[in-house]
């Protein structure tokens, strides 16, 4: 389970989590990924160009394109800095078999913090308001 502490010593949000562990196994799925196409396209040396080929070099291309992104947009550090929050808001998954509180940051990357249950949401939202964290509102946003 999730959980967020605030160390107001350091001014610092503490969360603790397994996302550093996920984006590595993340990467390592994707570096397979990519490992096995260039294989395949290294055939292309000695075989004719194939639809095959095609799906591997755009899968390869897929991967390397993910990576980068995680890497540009998405933080998955356990400490951040109060300071450095510019605003929360509040995401339900495609399949609504998870719900994530996104932490929008400073520096334009996002971190994410998965929720499993409605006093968890109820309870990261009190600690976001007694931080004066503000919401993310989208209509501000579309407004301005």
């Amino acid at each position: 389970m999730n959980s967020i502490k605030v160390n107001s010593t350091l001014n610092v949000l503490e969360i603790i989590d397994n996302a550093k562990k996920q984006r590595n196994s993340l990467y390592l799925v994707m570096g397979f990924n990519f490992a096995n196409a260039l294989i395949y396209s290294a055939r292309l040396f000695t075989e004719e160009f194939s639809y095959i080929h095609a799906i591997w070099i755009f899968l390869g291309f897929i991967a390397i394109l993910k990576v980068f992104f995680d890497l540009k947009n998405k933080s998955v550090s356990n400490n951040i800095v109060i300071d450095a929050i510019e605003s929360y808001t509040y995401k339900k998954s495609f399949w609504n078999t998870s719900e994530n509180i996104i932490l929008q940051l400073i520096d334009g990357k996002k971190r994410y913090i998965s929720i499993f249950s409605k006093n968890q949401l109820e309870e990261f939202e009190v600690l976001f308001q007694e931080l004066k964290i503000p919401k993310h509102d989208k209509k501000k946003e579309i407004n301005n």
